[in-house]
Formats: C-alpha cells, structure tokens, sequence
C-alpha cells in the first residue's frame, strides 16, 4: 500500500455544522466533491478529482477498516465508521463516514460519502483501536468464541429466532413431561403434578417470547421510529445501527442509506441555493439587463436594469402589445413579449449556445442574447436572456450616416439631434455635433476671406481660436493676404512711378 507524505501531528479539527461530501465510482475514482472538502484537505479540484480516493488516506488508518468498507459496498450494504484522513501539507483530520452504494434502476452506480465531525470520545477511541490493530493485538473481525457466537446470532433473521426459540419450547415441554412422570412415580396427584408442570412451561414460554419480541422486534421499532421522527426534524447526523442481520437490521440499512443520501441532497440544496443567492445579488448589481426564465418559458428572475429599462419603454411597448405590464412580468411567461410565441418557444426548446435576435416592438428596438441554462451535469434549466434597447442607437447611428453623406456632397450644414438622447448616446451625439462645427468655423472662415479676395478685398483675414492643422490654415491664409496686399501695393506704387514719368515725358 502506498504511504501518502509528508505527515504532521498537527490534527484540523472540522467545524461544527459542516460536512465533507464526495462521490465516486465504481473503481474508487472521485467524481464529485463539495467545496469544504477541498478546503479542509487544501487539495484542488485537479488533485482530486478522477483520482482514487485513497490520496487522502493517512498512514495510520488501518488496511483492513477499508477492506471492510469496501466488502459493505460489494454486498450493497452502507457502512460507517471512523477515518483519519490526511491533508495535503501532512496534517491530519478525523471524521465520521457515512458511505453508501448508490442505486439507479436497482443496479449500483456510483459511491457516496458523507463524513461529519465526531466526537473527542470517538476519536481516542479509534485511535487506540486503529493503534491496537496495526500492531497486532487487536482485529476487526471477531477473534474469541463469544465473539464469533454474537456475530453468528446476530446474523440470526427473526424467523430463524422464532424457530430457535419454538424448538427450545418443545425440549422444554419434553423434559416438563419426563418431571410429570417423575413427580406421578412418587405419590404426586397426577393432575397437580400436570397442571403444575405444564404452568411452569407455559409461564416460561410466554417470558421467553415477551423477550423475544421485546429485543428482536419491540425495541428495534422503536428505535425505527425515533430515527424517523429525527430525520423528519431534519437530523441526518444520528447514529443507526446497521450491524443487525434480520429484516429489522434489512430496514435499518435502508433508513441508513436514505440518511446518507439526504444528508447529501441536503448538502447540495444548500450549496446551490448559496450559489444562487450570490449570482442573484451579482446581477442585482449589474448594469446589464437580465432575464431568466425556466424550461416552460415562465421568467422566475428579472434584474433591476431590465425592470427600469422595460418600465422606461413600457408605453411604447404597449403601441404593440396592448396588455404589457413592466410590473406584471415575474412569473408571466415569456411569450408576453411575442405576437406569434410558436417560433421563439421552438427556438428556446433547441437552444445549446448563445442566439442573437433583434426585436421591434412599438418603434423600440432591442438585441437580444439568448443563453442556455445549464447544470454542472449538463441537464437544461432554463434560459437567461440579456436585453439591449438600441433604439438610440440606431437613430444615432442613422443621423451619422445623413450627416456624412451630406459632407459628403459639401453639405456641412446637418447636426445629430440629441433631444431624445440620453446618457452616452447623448455624449456621442454632442460630440459629433461639436466636431462639425470645428470643421465647419475654418471652412466658413476660409469662404468668407477668399470671397472677398475674389472681390478684390485683400482687408479681410481669418477670425477666431483655431488649433492644429485649422490653426495652420489660418495663418497661412492670412499671410497670403498680407503678401497679395503688399503685391497690390507695390503694382499701385509702381503704376504711379509709370504714370509720372509718362507725364513728363509728355
């Protein structure tokens, strides 16, 4: 066997309420573990998972409490018992196991394991049992004569009980008879001596069965119905003898299993309504609109973004769907948001990835991303869907266009409208209509001086707090104005030395 290392003797002990929970198959190979496994053992996911369950066994758990594990399982019997496990950094933990062969269609499938916290009388006692059974001096299995009597009657059903103690009855009714004849030899009134034996027998019989009845069926029924009452109170921590070997100890194996497996369920319940309760507040908490809704299509989930944002379109929506409630939604089913629900529900029914759609809905528009629901067995659970109202954008996007075709066609004169704009659509919007007019302001600018350059005013120069390249136009423009004014001057002055001259030469 191999000798799992490093080990220390430093024990963790198990929080109270806690329960380590795993699964495995038929080989021993773990296919499930609940988080406080891994963090009591500190192995991860990838250490432990599809490997045999023995990488936790500690050194000092004796070969054969697993082979009698593992001879319970075989026959389809559960089994308990006390284990001390080992921790990946060597530290070691005791706990109570409870494990059971899982059936589906009465054949066994898988292995399930739910340990808890035992008691500090539990655990010095098996350490010195498991201490005595390593060195020798101790055996699960029963070593003396009284031993092997107890766990041969034990295995005794009530029907072999009953006719141990029917047979017992019949020797005691034949010595009975050999005193009656006895006590008639020596002067005893043959009919006292017989009433007088035969009530001695009788009186003895019925002590026999009430103790019979009383610890082969009486006592265990009681103790049938008190573990009953306390898995009905929710404890699936008591303790159940599976040891019998009659039809009680047949039901009380039974009652041990289904503790077991609802300790399981009861494990998972809580681990997946923990998950749940945190993906709900994460998207409470997100500005992304979402919906769930269940295999029928019925929405059991809406966030409060897509509350407020199908409230805001509430009266458009209605331009459509006459009977749309924003507040009516948890519960209605998600045809509500469809004229003709047959497509969409055949489409949900088939979904295995994400499907984008676009819907119309009282000059609304919104995109919408349909995701399936699934659990960590693959199993469909229902679908979440992401809304988008994009109705602003696309208007957005639509006056974009117009505007850049008119640029286009040297039509400068088109800015988005932001009215029914809000939020980034509105910032965009402004934004865009801000750069237009940067443009714009040099490109008048520059048609006013070069119109009046085409008058023949070479007054007039570029206005304004221009940056960059605009800024470059402008002084470049206004420095060919002052060159073409100091052009002009020089013609004019030139022009005036021609004409005097050709005025005294005349």
């Amino acid at each position: 066997m191999k000798i799992n290392s490093p080990v220390t003797d430093h024990e963790v002990v198990m929080e109270d309420g806690q329960t380590i929970v795993s699964k495995t198959d038929l080989k021993g190979a773990i296919t499930y573990i609940n988080d406080y496994f891994k963090e009591i053992s500190g192995f991860s996911d990838e250490e432990l998972l599809g490997k045999n369950h023995n990488v936790v066994r500690h050194p000092d758990m004796p070969p054969a409490a697993f082979q009698d594990l593992w001879d319970h399982m075989k026959a389809g019997k559960p089994w308990t018992g006390m284990v001390k496990n080992r921790c990946k950094n060597g530290d070691y933990y005791w706990v109570e196991a409870h494990v059971t062969p899982v059936r589906h269609n009465g054949r066994v499938v898988e292995y399930m394991s739910v340990r808890t916290k035992p008691g500090r009388e539990q655990i010095e006692a098996a350490e010195r049992l498991y201490q005595d059974i390593n060195a020798g001096r101790a055996s699960l299995a029963p070593t003396t004569r009284w031993q092997k009597l107890r766990a041969k009657l034990s295995g005794w059903g009530l029907r072999e009980r009953f006719a141990a103690l029917m047979a017992g009855g019949a020797a005691a009714f034949g010595l009975a008879g050999w005193g009656i004849h006895a006590a008639i030899a020596g002067g005893t009134d043959p009919g006292t001596a017989l009433a007088t034996g035969l009530g001695a027998v009788f009186l003895a019989m019925c002590g026999l069965l009430y103790l019979a009845l009383q610890r082969g069926v009486v006592s265990p029924l009681r103790e049938l119905v008190q573990r009953f009452g306390e898995l009905t109170e929710g404890n699936f921590r008591a303790h159940i003898d599976i040891h019998r070997g009659d039809e009680i100890g047949d039901v009380l194996r039974a009652l041990k299993t289904m503790q077991i497996k609802l300790g399981f369920d009861l494990d998972e319940a809580r681990r997946q309504a923990e998950n749940t309760q945190r993906i709900k507040v994460a998207l409470d908490n997100v500005s992304t609109n979402v919906m769930v809704a269940d295999n029928d299509g019925n929405i059991i989930y809406l966030n409060q973004a897509v509350e407020e944002m199908l409230k805001d379109a509430e009266e458009d929506i209605r331009k459509d769907l006459p009977e749309f409630a924003a507040d009516r939604l948890l519960g209605a089913n998600i045809d509500v948001f469809h004229k003709h629900p047959e497509h969409q529900r055949e489409l949900l029914a088939r979904l295995t990835a994400p499907h984008h759609a676009r819907v119309k809905l009282g000059g609304r528009t919104f995109d919408l991303v349909a995701n399936p629901v699934v659990d960590e067995e693959g199993n469909r659970l229902g679908t979440a869907v992401e809304w988008k109202d994009i109705t602003q954008q696309l208007n957005a996007e639509e006056q974009v266009e117009s505007l850049i075709s008119g640029a286009a066609r040297g039509d400068l004169s088109s800015r988005i409208d932001t009215a029914a704009f809000e939020g980034f659509m509105k910032s965009l919007g402004d934004s865009v209509n801000q750069l237009m007019d940067a443009i714009v302001r040099p490109v008048q600018e520059t048609k006013r001086v070069v119109t009046a350059l085409a008058e023949g005013d070479l007054t007039r120069k570029m206005e304004g707090d221009f940056q960059g390249e605009f800024a470059e136009l402008k002084d470049a423009i206004n420095t060919s104005m002052a060159h073409l004014q100091g052009m002009v001057q020089q013609i004019r002055s030139a022009t005036a030395s021609i004409s005097n001259g050709a005025s005294e030469i005349a």
